[in-house]
Parts: structure tokens; sequence; C-alpha cells
């Protein structure tokens, strides 16, 4: 992302581009929404305290007397564990939130399916992002970008990547005060928020597609032919590698190309089949150092 290339370029004292994720490729239905219908936060993904879970009971709990009673506002809240299980402050957390009436606080502790995960999101109205300030300053976050494609506001720190993704529409705050001020105005301007976050979701949209993605990747491609030359490899030069239909062609345009400098990742696009066995067999034969996609046309993983 912008933020994190503005960083390594400051720290390596080299240029260093940005390459913003596409919008998810799944088709994600919008669902209606009612005009007095609560405003509805999700927190999404494993319960982690770097992404703010232990925020949640004392947000939720100053939010209830004010907006929760009264149905203006409701949580989502995906509570399944990390790989390593629960950490004991999760646990707190978590039976905490419990105390919560059902329609005001509905928690899902078993990791969600893809379906389960997009039903989620796009039935939200506000994606909460609250991650630690330090661990996210610069890092990206995938659901962040997601959220913003879609239209939803988000609701982050200060300071950080989910802040910045934002752009105008956001709603952030650096404690549990400030957050929770920021969702009462969410709440409180609702079409504001929505309006500002739906053209921020398109704007992200029409910049950030699946085609200016690659194309961005293969622009930035720069090798050289053999030891003694210095020239840079053009989109067409770099395609031609996945033209062919036997492992000898990708061998052939593998073996004339080197890797230039270990700080700049080459990237070829590679036809499925036996190309891609390949590729893996023979880039350490010939070493080729370069980092590579390999995208299978007849399969469902890409």
């Amino acid at each position: 992302n912008e933020l994190l290339s503005r960083e390594l370029a400051d720290w390596l004292k080299v240029r260093v581009e940005p390459l913003n994720l596409p919008p998810p490729v799944s088709s994600v239905s919008e669902v209606s929404r009612e005009i007095n219908q609560a405003v509805t936060v999700v927190y999404l993904g494993a319960a982690r305290e770097e992404k703010g879970f232990l925020l949640l009971p004392e947000l939720i709990g100053s939010l209830y007397e004010v907006l929760g009673k009264s149905e203006q506002l409701r949580f989502v809240i995906q509570c399944s564990p990390q790989i390593v299980g629960y950490l004991p402050s999760i646990k707190v957390a978590i039976e905490k939130l419990r105390q919560f009436p059902s329609d005001y606080v509905e928690l899902r502790d078993k990791p969600q399916s893809t379906k389960d995960y997009y039903e989620m999101l796009s039935g939200s109205d506000v994606v909460m992002l609250c991650y630690d300030h330090d661990r996210y300053r610069v890092r990206g976050s995938g659901i962040a970008v997601e959220a913003v494609a879609l239209g939803k506001i988000l609701l982050s720190t200060k300071g950080t990547f989910p802040e910045f993704l934002s752009g105008s529409g956001a709603a952030s705050g650096s404690t549990v005060t400030e957050v929770s001020a920021a969702l009462e105005d969410v709440v409180a301007r609702f079409e504001h928020y929505r309006a500002e976050a739906a053209q921020v979701g398109k704007s992200y949209r029409e910049s950030y597609t699946p085609k200016a993605y690659i194309e961005s990747m293969l622009k930035n491609i720069r090798c050289s032919e053999a030891p003694d030359s210095d020239r840079s490899v053009s989109a067409v030069d770099a395609m031609s590698v996945t033209r062919g239909d036997s492992g000898e062609d990708y061998r052939a345009c593998l073996k004339r190309l080197r890797y230039r400098d270990e700080a700049m990742a080459g990237v070829l696009l590679v036809r499925g089949g036996d190309a891609g066995g390949a590729l893996n067999s023979d880039v350490p034969r010939y070493g080729v150092g370069l980092d590579y996609w390999i995208r299978r046309e007849n399969s469902s993983d890409s």
C-alpha cells in the first residue's frame, strides 16, 4: 500500500511503488436496508488482541444505554479462535460480551466459510478495524480493502492504514472514548457517512482493478537478458514467457533472464498445466531468483 511504500522508500533509499490490492473478485450482493433499521457494526476475523478485540466490551458497554436499548445500534462479532487457540485475555473479553442481550450483540464463535464471511460483510453498515497503532501504522489489511471496495464505513484507529484507506469517510479515534464518540456520530449522521463511503468505494474499484494490478506488476519488472547487458524488460517481453505449449519454451525464457536486483521482485504470469512444474524445477537450476505467480486457467485455485 501507499503508506508502506513511502516507509520503505525512505528506509531503503530506493524507489518503491505501491501495489494496491484489487477489490474482491467474488460477487457480493448488497443487502437491502430499511430506513429505521439499526446500524450494524461487524468485527471480522479471528479474535486477536492486535486487531482491537479487547476494546469491544468497554466500547459496546459505553453505547448500550445510549444506542443499544433504543435499537439504533447492534454488533455482530466474529470471535473464532486463532490457530493457537484463545489467549486468556480474549476468553475474558468474550465472556464479558456474552453478558449483553443477543439482539444487541451477536457472537459467532465458529470459523466463517468464505460464503459466511461475505454475507457478514455485505450485511454490515460499519466494519470495525480498531487495530493496534504500532502494528498497523503502515501495515495493510485485506479486510479493510474489501470493506472499502464494497462501500462500507470503516471505524478505525487514528493514524493507521484503515483510516488512511477510508479517506474523507473516516470515522476514527485513538481511545475507546474517542472511538465511541465517532460511532455515535456515525449513527447520528449515518446517511452522510454512508454516502462518503460509497464514493470512496467507487473510486477504489475504478482505480485498482485486477487489470491495473497486473499491469502495475508487469511495468516494474526489470531484469537483463545476459550478464553483460543492461536493459529493462517491457510488459510484452515479460508476457512472452507465458507463450508456448511446452516446458521447453518456459525454460528457454528463464535461462536468458537474470535477476538484477535483490530488492526488486519480478513477476511471471504462467499458464497452467506442466508449465508450472517446469518453472518450479528450473528456477533453482538456472538461479533466476524471480518471484513468480502461477495462474492456472483450468483450476478454481488461482
